[in-house]
């Protein structure tokens, strides 16, 4: 009885169903083929279902109309949409190009900016296929795979622009069948932030080279203070300074600068410097691996002991021995060491070593590399083994990269590059990615030349 009942209701329902099930398939033609700005373009609307109508035409231009017609004063490639009964699931978009009675120098792109790759194309009326030819202008600061010693022929042209302030000029000459013309289009090519690498140099500059995917701009000095700095390190815009007798930040938004931490202690120098959580870690020149809270100004060290986590002293590392860096990874702290007892200690507390992993190396400078679990190591030019190497983070399966590197070591994983210094240049490779600690040696290359940099950081806030 109660299904009779409903059984009214029910084929409602289902009449209702049925229609908003119903699939509509929008699409619509346009004439003229190759329309010009100025001419009127006939939009036919060859939707077989449907009520209601909007159109959008790319450039601001709408209609409710079923055929709508429409006049482009501008050449350009525009987007012309179709979309029926006001729903998004019946859309339909077709690009339509117009023309000029002349050729004109065609980009999508709104704005030109330093290393961002656009496209150059010509918008040429031709409804008789004439034969078409191309030989386009670009200035030294063009670069391209099509372009060379200045030329390009194909019918576009991908390009960036390795400089920016300027006013670059574009020039075309297409032939149409017998006909020629000669076109021109000026871009103003703006400034655009990338992040960076920073580099504490041997004559006390700290200088800054922005890092695009297309390439790299020149090094520049930055308004920073390099002298008496002996390692850098950077993090959410502070660029923290350790010297030989203080560590100092700076807000690389404002260029303000206060003191960490100060000694008045003779040769007590600040090392190896880097920042792990709220905490900042360092060595001395010999026997100490030091912490401190990073966001405490005006700390004071009286006495060799402040601040000391870690001492050779009393950790069984034998004492005046050339600190060679040191980090905090997984609970653990890492501390190098170069001379007798030479390799990497692991520390979980402060006075006993867990062990000691590349007993067979004087280690300089390290970097951890916490998602591929290896460390990259430099050893100085004195010894056999000098050089760049890479291990498993237990010290297994060293491989050595380069027999040239010195202090400067850092990891970029957006790149998936490893960063470090000569004694006259910057270098990069590719990170090992296998268990076997290999590095591609074809993918060495140079960041950096005639600079003699000390350390490296990256500033990976753009600027």
């Amino acid at each position: 009885m109660i299904f009779k009942r409903l059984r009214p209701f029910l084929y409602v329902a289902i009449l209702i169903l049925a229609v908003n099930c119903k699939k509509i398939a929008p699409d619509f033609t346009y004439s003229p083929e190759m329309p010009k700005a100025g001419e009127t373009v006939t939009f036919t609307n060859t939707t077989t279902e449907g009520e209601n109508w909007n159109w959008t035409f790319g450039d601001g231009g709408t209609s409710t109309a079923k055929n709508p017609t429409k006049v482009y004063r501008k050449p350009g490639v525009y987007d012309v949409t179709l979309r029926v009964d006001s729903n998004d699931h019946f859309v339909k978009t077709k690009q339509i190009t117009i023309y000029d009675t002349i050729p004109a120098i065609y980009t999508e792109a709104e704005d030109i900016y330093y290393y961002e790759p656009f496209t150059v194309s010509v918008l040429a009326y031709n409804p008789y296929s004439y034969t078409m030819t191309y030989e386009w202008r670009f200035s030294d600061n063009a670069v391209s795979e099509d372009i060379s010693e200045n030329i390009a022929t194909t019918s576009s042209v991908t390009l960036f622009y390795s400089d920016f302030g300027q006013t670059e000029t574009v020039s075309l000459t297409v032939t149409i069948g017998d006909s020629t013309y000669h076109i021109s289009r000026d871009f103003h090519v703006s400034d655009v932030k990338a992040r960076s690498m920073l580099m504490n140099t041997s004559d006390g500059k700290i200088l800054r080279q922005r890092m695009y995917a297309n390439g790299l701009e020149e090094a520049k000095a930055t308004a920073y203070n390099g002298q008496s700095v002996n390692s850098i390190w950077a993090e959410n815009n502070q660029l923290y300074l350790f010297g030989n007798n203080n560590i100092k930040v700076i807000d690389m938004e404002t260029n303000a600068a206060q003191t960490i931490v100060s000694t008045a202690l003779p040769d007590q120098f600040f090392l190896n410097g880097f920042i792990s959580g709220n905490n900042i870690l360092w060595t001395d020149t010999y026997d100490h691996l030091y912490k401190t809270v990073k966001n405490t100004p005006n700390q004071t060290m009286a006495t060799t002991e402040d601040f000391a986590v870690l001492s050779a002293t009393v950790s069984n590392i034998t004492p005046g021995e050339t600190n060679g860096g040191c980090a905090y990874y997984d609970n653990v702290y890492f501390w190098a060491k170069q001379g007798t007892g030479k390799g990497i200690y692991r520390f979980k507390n402060t006075t006993t070593p867990i062990d000691t992993i590349l007993p067979q190396f004087a280690i300089q400078a390290f970097v951890i590399d916490e998602v591929q679990q290896k460390i990259y190591f430099s050893v100085p030019a004195s010894e056999t083994n000098k050089g760049l190497w890479v291990c498993s983070i237990d010290g297994g399966r060293p491989f050595q990269i380069t027999d040239n590197c010195t202090t400067g070591l850092v990891i970029d994983y957006q790149s998936d590059k490893i960063y470090w210094t000569t004694e006259n240049s910057v270098m990069y490779c590719t990170l090992s990615k296998n268990t076997q600690n290999t590095v591609s040696l074809s993918s060495i290359g140079i960041f950096s030349e005639n600079i003699q940099a000390l350390d490296l950081a990256l500033d990976r806030v753009p600027k």
